[in-house]
């Protein structure tokens, strides 16, 4: 098959029309459970940063265009950053875990944050790394692999052995 050929099949938006009215199973058989736990993972990562958008939004008192304008080009970790600084700067306003008139208290706040941090940390575990099955750790055991590639170490490959039935307890 030539170039031309192979890029118009891969991008034949007609083609990808028939294959979306044909189920997931036709197409490519029986999900598999790793893959299917990745995906809950990232989706519910993804609802997670939404909700945090339009937390936002809440606080800076803007209808859901402008809080979309104001975040949708901010990182994950911006994101959570600005959510904390709004609801310290406007403590008065809005509380965050505490009753009215208990003074100034953000509660559970920094728990809350690191626990935000940590969601975005496992999702990066789990979407930048590649599994590797290995039979003989048993059915519910891979080998995790992430290579990374530092100014002062250069290239490491880190492996770590990876019980996958844990991730599907994330979601």
């Amino acid at each position: 098959m030539c170039f031309s050929e192979y890029k118009k099949n891969i991008l034949d938006f007609d083609l990808f029309d028939s294959l979306a009215k044909e189920g997931y199973e036709e197409r490519l058989g029986e999900p598999e459970e790793l893959s299917s736990i990745i995906g809950l993972i990232s989706i519910a990562f993804n609802d997670l940063e939404e909700k945090i958008s339009e937390g936002i939004s809440i606080l800076l008192n803007v209808d859901k265009d402008i809080g979309a304008i104001i975040t949708c080009e901010l990182s994950y970790k911006m994101k959570v950053n600005m959510f904390s600084s709004l609801v310290q700067k406007l403590r008065s306003k809005y509380y965050f875990n505490r009753m009215e008139g208990d003074g100034y208290n953000v509660g559970y706040l920094p728990a809350f944050l690191k626990a935000l941090i940590q969601c975005e940390e496992l999702r990066n575990k789990v979407v930048h790394s590649v599994f590797l099955s290995d039979e003989s750790r048993g059915n519910n055991k891979l080998i995790r692999k992430k290579a990374t590639s530092k100014g002062k170490r250069g290239l490491v490959d880190k492996c770590q052995e990876f019980v996958y039935i844990k991730m599907s307890r994330v979601h």
